[in-house]
């Protein structure tokens, strides 16, 4: 219970005195409900004083539904009635957009915040406000929860090791049981390009977090122009990796409920819908989960995928001509969860011509590649990689390529185009009185389409001349842009400035 003769708090500016009120387990919310049921007659009495308002997220950037607020009355001088032992909070719930409502409150001054289990997530206690409730007042009063950047210099410090660090937080827990993991692994990696010397080379950054013993996590000092790629491990249950977009010098929450290792089959339904980029249903495409070897059709914009486990899964919209969207959604036994994807602006397949490569800026390019990875499957060299830097030319360089196979300087083997021999660059092949187009491996530089594949690449450009390279072994793996119709491969080639 409140100890009520803790709260006689007569100048409103002290309300903050009063955060031990904030504290408490996982039995704060239930405290608060059943207090809703002492305060229902107090309204009644006194109808007339309404304070109202919002409760919004500030770090999901939407309403907080489901927060309970409560109002608590710290100066009994000015109250309507005597009766010290009267009730002296009152409660109300947030409804879907966040709005709530409470009525039939005496005069006097005010405390009032809110509590929800985002607050508990994050690791801070209930902001506070104070008000005046005078008579025939209706009074306006919006909560939040503190802004990402402020969250992020309250939990990780004001020390930084460069501008524009972010912050990841959220729980951990047993998706079946539904009790919390301390001792999961959440490790966030990405990637930089330093300059060094007049040159950029990419470095790989990581930062892991454990959970602690209340089940949350804090990863802190996060920095990327794009989303990091966050990996969940425990012991006797499934991996989950997803990229993740933490706000630059900001914060991001994500929970992430953990499925039973030997787990591939369960009882409940993800479903949602996919959007075009201008917001639109998109006509026909796929969702799939491929941890769980699942894909449903989308039609009409909606997707359905049922016998799926309780947890947190990776969602993957794909459909022609669109870059794939990539979210993740949580499966309950209770109910079906909902989740809207919407895809990437429509890609343009390039024709092919000959050499005529336009150099950007390396930063650019780099830049470029890095947001590729994000939906694409290949190898990537980039500045200060070994095999960039010791090989005699583009192929020699790709032995290390994931599904290439290297036979001469002119000559690599890919396992899309069947691994063939001779190479995929081969001209058309007659058959019969059709001429039928043989796909063949694309190859690109600087953007444009290589005509002669390797052979005239090898004559074009140098290796100290290349600042990165992108192989894919197939055309299911290689970026939007590049699954042309006559290719079963890809090789990529950029230049430095």
């Amino acid at each position: 219970m409140i100890d009520v003769e803790a709260l006689r708090v007569r100048d409103p500016a002290s309300v903050f005195a009063l955060r031990r009120w904030t504290t408490g387990g996982g039995m704060r919310l239930r405290h608060l409900l059943s207090v809703m049921l002492v305060c229902g007659s107090v309204q009644a009495q006194s109808p007339r004083r309404v304070v109202a308002g919002t409760v919004f997220d500030s770090i999901n950037r939407a309403p907080l539904a489901g927060a309970i607020v409560q109002v608590v009355l710290v100066d009994l001088s000015l109250r309507d009635t005597p009766d010290a032992s009267a009730p002296r909070i009152y409660s109300a719930t947030a409804d879907s957009g966040g709005h709530y409502r409470v009525s039939g409150l005496p005069r006097g001054s005010y405390a009032i915040g809110f509590q929800h289990d985002a607050l508990n997530a994050l690791g801070i206690e209930s902001p506070l406000r104070a008000f005046l409730m005078s008579d025939d007042s209706n009074v306006t009063v919006d909560l939040a929860i503190p802004s990402g950047r402020t969250l992020r210099s309250r939990l990780c410090g004001h020390d930084t090791r460069l501008g524009g660090e972010g912050l990841l937080v959220g729980y951990v827990l047993d998706a079946r049981r539904e009790r919390l993991l301390p001792g999961a692994v959440v490790r966030a990696r990405w990637l930089e390009f330093a300059l060094e010397v007049g040159n950029y080379r990419a470095v790989t950054r990581s930062v892991t977090a454990i959970v602690g013993e209340d089940g949350r996590y804090l990863a802190c000092g996060l920095t990327s122009d794009e989303a990091v790629v966050v990996e969940v491990t425990m012991p006797g249950y499934r991996r989950i990796t997803n990229r993740i977009a933490v706000p630059s010098d900001g914060s991001a929450r994500q929970d992430f409920r953990l499925a039973d290792a030997d787990t591939d089959r369960g009882v409940a339904t993800l479903a949602g819908r996919v959007l075009l980029p201008d917001g639109t249903r998109l006509a026909a495409g796929q969702v799939v989960i491929d941890a769980l070897a699942l894909e449903v059709a989308v039609r009409n914009g909606d997707f359905s995928i049922a016998g799926v486990p309780p947890g947190t899964w990776s969602l993957e919209a794909r459909a022609i001509g669109f870059e794939p969207a990539v979210a993740l959604a949580d499966a309950s036994d209770r109910a079906p969860a909902v989740t809207t994807l919407m895809l990437g602006e429509r890609t343009q397949s390039l024709d092919a011509i000959t050499i005529r490569g336009r150099r950007g800026g390396d930063a650019k390019i780099l830049g470029a590649i890095a947001s590729r990875r994000s939906t694409s499957l290949g190898t990537v060299f980039l500045p200060g990689n070994v095999y960039l830097e010791s090989s005699y030319d583009p192929a020699d360089a790709l032995r290390a390529a994931t599904g290439f196979r290297y036979v001469s300087p002119d000559v690599l083997l890919s396992s899309g185009c069947g691994f063939r021999y001779p190479p995929a660059e081969a001209p058309p092949i007659e058959t019969g009185p059709v001429r039928a187009r043989a796909r063949r491996r694309a190859v690109y530089l600087d953007g444009a389409r290589v005509a002669g594949g390797l052979a005239e690449l090898r004559t074009a450009v140098t290796m100290r001349d290349i600042l990165a390279m992108e192989a894919y072994q197939d055309i299911a793996s290689a970026p939007m842009e590049w699954r042309t119709n006559d290719a079963c491969s890809v090789l990529a080639i950029w230049t430095k400035r």
